[in-house]
């Protein structure tokens, strides 16, 4: 027995030899067909989803400036992973 993700990928290959072999279609033309069909798909997805009420407002700061200058010193070691091998972590 096949499973779901097998049987799409012998769907989309057969019907892609299907256009292309059996009824000259170009290759232009049939990957814009399928294009289309994706984007018409995600399309009809995303303006299907529910769109739920926040509760409660998002918080809008990544991070502070006490953070940044705690766990400067490592991030700076690691941005300079190519010259330099070593990590010393902030505790």
């Amino acid at each position: 027995m096949l499973s779901v993700k097998a049987m799409a990928s012998l769907l989309a290959f057969s019907s892609i030899w299907l256009l292309m072999e059996i009824l000259s279609w170009s290759y232009h033309l049939t990957y814009t067909l399928f294009g289309g069909i994706g984007l018409l798909f995600t399309l009809i997805l995303a303006l299907s989803f529910w769109h739920f009420k926040e509760k409660t407002e998002q918080t809008k700061k990544l991070l502070s400036g006490n953070v940044i200058g705690y766990f400067m010193p490592s991030l700076f070691l690691v941005a300079l992973g190519d010259k330099f091998s070593l990590f010393l972590p902030v505790f």
